[in-house]
């Protein structure tokens, strides 16, 4: 029996007591059980910098990467309950850099606790400025055994990078898993310069092991039979959580089909412009405008809170307004007339 496992008989007993709790304290989530749905895009000159921590310690540190003359459009902390233990994390109950945090969503997952997030865009923009590089983020948890693991996801523009679609789905995950629309405004480009589709996918209460993975395949082809682990924390409950972002590799795994064999075998950041070992192949096409991610927990147990995307684009056209439609016609038709005017005269 795993770490996360022998633990969960005891704390099963305790959910219905503890969740009824909640609901008389009046702490109720704000999202019921569903599925993961985008919540945030952002599309111009940008990137984005994603980083997660859990510690089993009250106090933490968490990264942002942001080049300098950046403007900060949008931050989330994302941060989720322990497994099977029914906690909602309060308001205050997680800082950041000294800050006590009001949640935005709160939603009961499958397998028990709470997957909640809130929009720190303006401490983040306030202590990067205009200046780049690591910026280190103090978080502070009142509940750390009750706390998986806490995230940061940043989106910044900035003219110096190239042009971007870049998403987030969060909420919770569908206990028979979940599908991910990505709907392109503009087919894809893969012969644009430095042309890559990231996708990362966070995931907590994930102690890595055969038993313990989530796959993902991409229009029905298979990229990953070994999501999940510890990544980004350590091998105990109230710590276990990895996110792809700073420091992971796109690389990993290199096949596929295999199962993990340690918490470092899938970074859980991954590059569908490039195919794998088993096949070159990428796995989005040219003209692409509809990309369907499938995300599926084997074991049921644990919790996918996290994905998004991030790929170069082109601007779309904007499309005319009625009355500008209208003057095109005018002019097309009067172009037409002086046209067969010519002919007729000749």
């Amino acid at each position: 029996m795993n770490l996360k496992e022998s633990s969960n008989r005891f704390i099963l007993n305790a959910i219905s007591s503890t969740f009824l709790c909640t609901v008389l304290l009046g702490i109720v989530p704000s999202t019921a059980l569903a599925s993961l749905l985008q919540s945030y895009q952002y599309t111009g000159y940008g990137n984005w910098s994603l980083d997660a921590v859990g510690a089993r310690a009250y106090s933490s540190i968490l990264n942002a990467q942001v080049p300098a003359g950046s403007t900060i459009e949008k931050a989330y902390l994302y941060a989720a309950s322990t497994g099977f233990t029914g906690h909602i994390i309060p308001d205050g109950g997680v800082s950041l850099e000294g800050t006590p945090l009001t949640w935005d969503t709160s939603a009961f997952n499958n397998i028990s606790s709470y997957n909640q997030r809130t929009d720190v865009t303006d401490i983040v923009s306030n202590k990067v400025g205009s200046n780049g590089g690591t910026f280190d983020f103090a978080v502070t948890e009142q509940f750390e055994s009750r706390i998986d693991g806490v995230a940061l996801a940043v989106v910044y523009s900035n003219t110096n990078e190239a042009y971007r679609s870049i998403g987030f789905f969060d909420g919770v995950q569908s206990t028979v898993g979940d599908t991910l629309n990505i709907l392109p405004a503009v087919p894809l480009d893969l012969t644009l310069p430095g042309f890559e589709f990231l996708l990362s996918v966070g995931i907590t209460y994930s102690a890595q092991g055969r038993s313990q993975y989530s796959r993902i395949d991409v229009d029905g082809r298979r990229l990953t039979t070994s999501a999940g682990g510890e990544d980004d924390g350590v091998a105990s409950n109230g710590a276990l959580i990895t996110l792809g972002g700073i420091g992971d590799s796109t690389d990993n795994p290199a096949d596929p089909n295999a199962f993990p064999n340690g918490e470092r075998s899938d970074d859980e950041l991954y590059n569908l412009a490039t195919g794998n070992r088993i096949s070159s192949l990428p796995y989005v096409d040219q003209g692409d405008d509809e990309i369907n991610i499938f995300i599926l927990n084997e074991a049921r147990d644990d919790n996918i809170f996290f994905a998004g995307y991030n790929y170069v684009s082109v601007k779309a056209e904007p499309i005319p307004e009625p009355a500008t439609l209208a003057l095109i016609s005018l002019g097309l038709a009067g172009l037409v007339h002086r046209r067969r005017k010519q002919v007729k005269a000749a």
